[in-house]
């Protein structure tokens, strides 16, 4: 009686199957994992956003003006109340960015119950604003076309 000859290691359709199911299964976690990281871009922005309104308050409260939300400028006309966040570097993948203004719309001491002031990403990126306004009493992310200034619900 002759003995079954059993085959040692395996065979290269094999290993190409294996390395088939890996890739499509990586491509699958790389989509799905996308969208985390444009979320948490976005969370970060409006946190850092969202950390200036006490500053901007208390400003208002001991009579300083406010200026407007520029990287790097002071917050307020008064020192002492910290400085508009930088945002370029720490928000890096989203390209977000302080909106402009038209002058008589900046936030300032003569518009204190109607204040707002917002960053935005670029189309090609997370396409979304981080809105905080007087209104909503915080920072909230809208999708454009809505406006800051009257939006009140994120």
């Amino acid at each position: 009686m002759r003995k079954k000859h059993w085959r040692q290691g395996i065979t290269l359709i094999e290993l190409l199957i294996v390395i088939a199911i890996i890739g499509i299964v990586a491509g699958i976690i790389v989509v799905a994992l996308s969208g985390f990281r444009s979320r948490g871009r976005s969370a970060k922005a409006q946190a850092v956003l969202s950390s200036v309104i006490p500053s901007v308050l208390s400003c208002w409260g001991n009579g300083g003006q406010v200026r407007s939300p520029e990287s790097g400028n002071n917050i307020c006309s008064i020192n002492g109340y910290g400085a508009w966040p930088i945002i370029g570097s720490d928000l890096q993948g989203g390209n977000y960015q302080y909106d402009s203004l038209p002058s008589e719309q900046h936030i300032s001491g003569d518009k204190k119950s109607d204040w707002y002031f917002s960053m935005s990403s670029d189309d090609k990126n997370d396409n979304l604003t981080i809105c905080c306004n007087s209104k909503m009493l915080g920072c909230g992310i809208i999708r454009p076309p809505k406006d800051c200034k009257i939006s009140q619900t994120w």
